[in-house]
């Protein structure tokens, strides 16, 4: 095989100075002879699809850093006939958003036969041109995350194509991406579930996203409203069925929930003045429009049709579903039927939120921070074993590297945001990546990286405890309950996520044999564990404080996140366990967040009573089960729902999917002890009400099944586990 791209060059537009800097559209085409085991490679700076003949056989970036490319490579022999033409369509983006990192434009491209030699190289012979199909520059931004707004005008012409700009000094040493590429998993169309003409004054219809009313005349009906149901959540891509007459605007809007019968008001900006709207016009005539270029998320698809209403149908409005291959619903039963049905939201919620890489959401971000990505990746171990996954976002976390030893908010992107305790989730990460794969190459390379961030937050040092440096761009972000606040230093959230980090990273210099390196580190964590324990207890209340306020006199912010911290790292001296857990079951100390959850969850089953864990047992199932009870089919952001963030709660998060993490560990009871489950515990918890259970966890070994029932004589068990694994 050749080194991939020998002959390629990097290529983009001719007279590219001439095109606005952001937001751009570019389409490169060549042709070649394709045949059996016919394959593309490709990597661009933003998000490409490709089309074969005609047909789209592969889309989807990975999402990297300019600095460590990756290209895709995908089999597009099914599409190939022998006298064959390739279409790359691209867009380039610019690095405003915290979904993607798109670097300085480019593409580079080889087409290459069964035994990896090229037939086609991207170079001067492959033509491109704008595709002024679509508006560029500056638009409407769905939020900071996501993207722009597209307006793709079917009724114009692409630009003249011409001989592609070969870019010169692009380094040519790029990765295989790290994991597979999403596919289409087919068109999930959305039902009509109300329609009716639109006015320039039409009372009738509710306050709305803000569609292009300058356009409607006042004294007649101007056009059609619908607003489609696709019947679950979906993230996918845009596809529409139209017949109108050329030159019929379609304005789309995308969201997760309705409100008296429209998707709410600047659906995804922060902004209420803007029109967070994509526009569609037709060339006249049946058209299909698909939009590869973008993945939407959300239930609801409300489409505004301008002109007359009698020329206009909207035959279908959908998504087709993006899925990355393997993540199928694991196997679990037991005698509550919430519990089942929570298995299956658990496991649509995290796959939604993984496609290239792991996800905030689908809907508004398509980011991903630190904290949601290791809760993703620490619920679905069991579930799928989703490893390579989880390797490819721990490595891409490591080169969003600020220099003070702290991590940018999100990866990839080129935001100046990040949040300190999101650092100590990332390294706590990498431990529980160890601890369930087994596989240490990532820890070997990582290892130095780690000790070298380590070294410069613990030079930080506020009094006897810590606390982050002041630099720009820093949110001391630590409770969703509360966005605003920002604790005085030195915190307990800080420090307990702090700690927490230390005591994971020895654990992983302990498995690799440097106990003197562990031992310091563990020093360090016993020192931070004392001190907080001591300070921030507040007899009068009988829980733990995160800050005190010198301007009031006054302890702050007595949250349950921080006493189930507490709690989760063996701080609470026994005979304050039953006031703190007696504080949140009274509603004294507010619930964790509902990201936080595995900390109360390990916290109760470590330290409190049998009757505490029955009672977080009927707690998850009252908090989960509202939220089930709706109808909606994944884990909202935040128990608010919608109304959480100003009203732009997401209605599907992964940081959410606690029932995974509680059924694994405690209701099935399998939780790993060494790397790769060589040794794990097995006790499962048979709560009251529970009469049975059964389901697999996955190994690198193969899957460890469980089931067990309550009988007369008490829980009778089962076990079948891989011989490499070990129960204790």
């Amino acid at each position: 095989m050749n080194n991939p791209f020998e002959r390629a060059d990097w290529i983009w537009l001719p007279e590219a100075e001439k095109l606005p800097l952001v937001n751009v559209y570019a389409i490169f085409r060549t042709r070649f002879a394709g045949g059996a085991a016919t394959r593309l490679r490709v990597s661009v700076a933003g998000n490409f699809a490709a089309f074969v003949n005609g047909c789209l056989a592969t889309f989807g970036q990975y999402t990297d850093f300019p600095w460590r490319k990756t290209f895709s490579e995908a089999d597009i022999s099914p599409f190939c006939t022998g006298r064959d033409k390739l279409l790359l369509s691209v867009h380039f983006s610019g690095n405003a958003f915290t979904s993607h990192y798109d670097g300085e434009p480019g593409v580079i491209a080889e087409i290459v036969d069964g035994n990896g030699e090229a037939i086609a190289s991207s170079g001067p012979s492959w033509e491109a041109a704008p595709d002024l199909r679509f508006a560029f520059g500056e638009r409407t931004r769905l939020s900071g995350s996501l993207n722009y707004t597209f307006s793709f005008d079917g009724t114009r012409p692409s630009a003249p194509w011409a001989p592609a700009t070969v870019l010169f000094g692009r380094s040519r040493d790029l990765s295989p991406r790290p994991v597979p590429p999403p596919r289409d998993a087919g068109l999930r169309a959305g039902r009509l579930i109300r329609s009716g003409l639109l006015r320039r004054e039409d009372a009738s219809l509710p306050e709305g996203p803000r569609f292009s009313s300058d356009l409607f005349d006042a004294t007649s009906p101007n056009g059609v409203y619908a607003l489609f149901d696709l019947g679950r959540e979906t993230a996918g891509l845009l596809q529409l069925e139209t017949e109108a007459p050329a030159g019929t605007v379609f304005e789309i809007s995308h969201g997760e929930y309705v409100t008296d019968g429209r998707l709410p008001a600047c659906v995804v900006g922060k902004n209420p003045n803007a029109t967070a709207v994509d526009r569609y016009i037709t060339p006249g005539g049946r058209q299909l429009f698909l939009h590869p270029l973008r993945r939407f998320g959300g239930r609801f698809l409300e489409i505004h049709a301008l002109g007359d209403p009698s020329a206009i149908k909207i035959l279908v409005a959908g998504l087709r579903s993006v899925e990355l291959p393997g993540l199928e619903t694991p196997p679990f039963s037991c005698s509550d039927s919430f519990f089942e049905k929570a298995h299956e939201i658990s496991a649509e919620t995290l796959r939604l939120c993984l496609h290239e890489k792991y996800e905030n959401c689908p809907w508004r971000e398509q980011s991903i921070c630190a904290y949601d990505a290791r809760n993703q990746m620490l619920f679905g171990y069991p579930f799928w074993g989703n490893y390579q996954s989880a390797e490819a976002m721990i490595r891409l976390f490591a080169d969003a590297q600020r220099g003070n030893g702290f991590l940018r908010a999100a990866a990839p992107s080129a935001t100046k945001l990040w949040i300190p305790m999101f650092t100590f989730s990332w390294m706590s990460s990498i431990h529980e990546f160890v601890l369930h794969s087994g596989q240490f190459s990532l820890w070997d390379d990582l290892s130095p990286l780690v000790a070298e961030m380590l070294e410069k937050i613990l030079s930080h040092r506020c009094g006897d405890l810590y606390a982050p440096p002041n630099d720009e761009g820093v949110w001391n972000y630590c409770e969703s309950s509360n966005l605003e606040y920002c604790a005085n230093p030195p915190n307990a959230f800080y420090n307990l996520y702090l700690r927490e980090a230390l005591l994971k990273i020895a654990a992983l210099f302990t498995w690799r044999g440097e106990e003197g390196r562990a031992a310091s580190l563990r020093a360090v964590a016993d020192e931070i564990g004392r001190t907080a324990a001591s300070r921030f207890f507040d007899a009068a209340v009988g829980g733990y404080f995160d800050s005190h306020n010198p301007e009031t006199g006054l302890n702050e912010f007595h949250y349950g996140h921080i006493q189930a911290l507490f709690l989760s790292q063996g701080l609470v001296p026994p005979e304050r366990v039953a006031s703190v857990i007696g504080g949140i079951r009274e509603g004294r100390f507010r619930l964790p967040s509902l990201a936080a959850l595995p900390y109360l969850i390990e916290g109760v089953f470590k330290h409190g009573s049998d009757e505490d864990r029955d009672w977080l047992h009927a707690k998850l199932r009252e908090l989960y089960g509202g939220m089930a009870a709706t109808g909606d089919t994944t884990w909202w952001e935040d128990a608010k729902g919608r109304e959480y963030a100003g009203g732009r709660g997401s209605l599907c998060h992964g940081w959410s999917a606690a029932p995974a993490f509680y059924e694994s560990r405690y209701i099935l009871g399998v939780t790993p002890l060494e790397p790769g489950y060589r040794r794990f515990r097995f006790k499962p918890f048979a709560p009251c009400g529970l009469a049975r259970a059964s389901g697999t966890v996955t190994t690198p070994f193969g899957p460890i099944s469980v089931s067990w029932n309550r009988g007369p004589n008490g829980i009778e068990s089962h076990l079948d586990a891989p011989a490499d694994c070990r129960p204790k």
